[in-house]
């Protein structure tokens, strides 16, 4: 008790504080010498921090007003890539159709080149050809309402007329009995005309050609 006392008597704490003095003072001047030096070999850095620190800030604050220019023109760029959208979207569907037509040229090409393939045949008497290529009947039920498939359609048909103008001018012509035959087995397979009608038509073409044969032995008698 009288130890703790005197420590706290003046007289010891006014001797206690000359002691301490000295390793203060030293202490200071040596934390400024540490600074001094700290200063003079990195004042370089110091610099070009305070240069980045100053740069960064002018940087956000740019950034800050662009983000905010951003925002302010979002609205507009979403109308407009809705009006871009509008105005394209006829020019996609034309692109789609496109793509389709080039997908299945080869058979667009077929059945566009059906006409010139049927009258080639029609031009030939490869009749037989005629009736198995010609399937535009079933394009015609397939896509009614199509005005392409529609005309080629009409097409094929004036060649199937030109080979049935052919198949019955053979009935009236010189021929042998399997030439007319195969005519009217033509005839049948064309399915035009009834089974009475290509009788018919096939007594009335050898009546018409006996007929012109007639006419001809007596014009050459009358001749002679």
């Amino acid at each position: 008790m009288q130890r703790a006392t005197s420590q706290n008597s003046p007289l010891f704490l006014s001797l206690n504080c000359k002691l301490s003095r000295p390793k203060l003072s030293s202490s200071s001047a040596q934390l400024t010498n540490a600074l001094t030096t700290l200063c003079y070999t990195s004042y370089p850095t110091f610099l070009s921090i305070h240069a980045t620190i100053s740069t960064l800030t002018s940087s956000l604050s740019s950034l800050s007003s662009s983000l905010d220019a951003l925002i302010s023109s979002l609205p507009a760029l979403e109308n407009s890539a809705r009006s871009f959208a509008e105005d394209t979207r006829e020019i996609q569907k034309e692109r789609r159709k496109a793509a389709f037509v080039l997908e299945h040229h080869d058979k667009l090409y077929d059945v566009l080149s059906l006409p010139l393939l049927l009258d080639s045949c029609v031009r030939n008497h490869s009749y037989t050809d005629v009736l198995l290529a010609n399937h535009s009947n079933s394009l015609s039920q397939r896509f009614p309402s199509n005005p392409l498939v529609q005309s080629v359609k009409a097409e094929c048909d004036a060649r199937v007329q030109a080979m049935l103008g052919q198949l019955l001018r053979m009935l009236i012509e010189q021929a042998k009995l399997p030439g007319l035959f195969r005519a009217a087995g033509f005839l049948r397979k064309m399915d035009v005309l009834t089974e009475p009608e290509l009788a018919l038509a096939f007594l009335t073409g050898r009546g018409t050609y006996l007929e012109s044969l007639f006419k001809t032995v007596e014009i050459e008698k009358k001749a002679i």
